[in-house]
């Protein structure tokens, strides 16, 4: 746990790595820590130093899950490889930015104290803020099917956590997700 806090690379490379297997390729168990090493690396850093470890996280990430826009373009147009790049570019930068701006707001609200109900009314902000985020994202990138990423996604393998989905839909998922991790 000191390397996680100490080394500012490995953290959010190692969460976004889980991130992608957990919400990309819907892995209930990685979905329940997939956040975990980059929560433990930006706890007590300074804003500066949480927009670098968010920036490396949503790079990570997006490189995960957006590397098939390359040779696809490429494919799918017949033309070079250069479009499905500046497409790939375009979509991990937008995608960076949508996690800082997450990580911004929420340390723009969080609560400083390190009591019990200051822990449980930032796991709310941030669960909440991941919620209202996602179903932004996905009203701004209509027809941008790559940019449905919901965080609860990686519990659709189980039948029973999918249950408050039916009722709620696939957010209250994301929420349930960030919140006990948090």
């Amino acid at each position: 746990m000191q390397k996680l806090s100490n080394n500012p690379w490995l953290g959010p490379l190692l969460s976004g790595l889980l991130t992608f297997f957990a919400v990309c390729h819907i892995n209930f168990l990685v979905s329940w820590i997939c956040y975990v090493p980059l929560f433990i690396a930006i706890t007590g850093q300074s804003k500066k130093n949480v927009f670098r470890r968010v920036v490396v996280f949503g790079c990570t990430f997006s490189i995960l899950a957006f590397f098939w826009m390359i040779p696809g373009a490429q494919r799918f147009t017949g033309s070079s490889m250069l479009y499905g790049l500046g497409v790939f570019l375009i979509s991990t930068l937008f995608y960076t930015l949508y996690c800082v701006a997450i990580f911004f707001i929420f340390l723009t609200f969080k609560k400083k104290e390190k009591k019990f109900l200051s822990i449980i009314i930032n796991a709310l902000l941030i669960a909440s803020l991941f919620c209202l985020a996602e179903s932004l994202l996905s009203l701004i990138s209509i027809g941008l099917p790559w940019f449905d990423v919901h965080s609860g996604n990686g519990l659709a393998e189980n039948l029973y956590t999918i249950q408050p989905a039916s009722v709620f839909g696939i957010h209250i998922l994301s929420f349930i997700v960030v919140f006990l991790i948090t």
